[in-house]
């Protein structure tokens, strides 16, 4: 639960930054109008991927660990997604500049793992 807590607030934190145009990129701010990526707001899957995760580990019973496993396979597919597309070097028409992956980017990808792996190693009552 706390790593889930931990990936709400990875969000908070800046994804990337385009250091020759001054911009940082984040989960809540991934749309720039004049910048060069286009993604929106990053912040509403792993909102809801880590919230279902806190309310499944919280509810403590076998039918859920599957369902848990699965959202939590969900949130880290999101987050390697979102790992390659915030640090995908622009096209070479658009200054051909790559992006410098801050601490923010990189503690998503890890909050992410660690809860996809806390749900194998959970125990779950059996009735």
């Amino acid at each position: 639960m706390i790593a889930a807590a931990g990936l709400i607030g990875a969000c908070f934190l800046p994804w990337t930054e385009y250091v020759f145009q001054h911009m940082e990129y984040s989960g809540f701010r991934g749309k720039e109008n004049e910048g060069i990526l286009t993604v929106g707001s990053q912040w509403i899957p792993h909102t809801f991927f880590a919230m279902v995760s806190i309310l499944l580990f919280a509810v403590g019973k076998s039918d859920g660990k599957n369902a848990n496993i699965l959202v939590a396979m969900l949130n880290l597919v999101w987050a390697i997604k979102n790992f390659i597309l915030f640090t995908i070097c622009s096209r070479p028409g658009m200054f051909g500049e790559c992006p410098q992956a801050k601490p923010g980017l990189i503690l998503l990808v890890v909050f992410s793992v660690i809860i996809q792996v806390m749900t194998f190693l959970s125990h779950y009552e059996t009735e």
